[in-house]
């Protein structure tokens, strides 16, 4: 049972605004892994949030063997109109891996509310609105 909550978050805690989010699921050629991470982590993210208007940028992988789609890149901007931008159009895409990519899966949200609680041990926690955009893939990949 929550003892606190609202639209506004504690002390300490920052408002959350419109925040917008791209979410990009994909699988890999097994033998590309570790290349395809070393490019990822250290050249791909990196330009990506070097964007204009992007926040932050994270990987993740399955745990699950044999999930697919095995990888997932979460990124966060201010505005949709940042996952448009020049800068961003020229950095994103799979670089040297194109042709190795398969089972991609491309997702916008737009985080539309919160609600914030604090529960009866005094942890904060957050229920968050998300409100889908889907666009179908360009021709050309997105």
């Amino acid at each position: 049972m929550a003892r606190e909550h609202g639209s506004t978050p504690p002390a300490g805690r920052p408002a959350t605004g419109d925040r917008y989010f791209l979410v990009v699921l994909v699988d890999i050629d097994p033998r590309e892994e570790d290349a395809f991470n070393r490019w990822y982590d250290e050249d791909h993210v990196p330009a990506i949030v070097a964007c204009p208007g992007l926040v932050s940028g994270k990987r993740g992988v399955a745990v699950s063997p044999g999930q697919s789609p095995r990888y997932i890149a979460f990124y966060e901007a201010t505005s949709f109109e940042a996952f448009d931008s020049p800068e961003f159009t020229r950095v994103r895409g799979w670089g040297p891996f194109a042709e190795k990519i398969r089972n991609r899966t491309r997702l916008e949200f737009r985080m539309i509310g919160s609600h914030w609680a604090r529960d009866e041990v005094g942890e904060v926690r957050a229920a968050r609105s998300w409100q889908p955009v889907f666009e179908p893939e360009s021709p050309a990949g997105r």
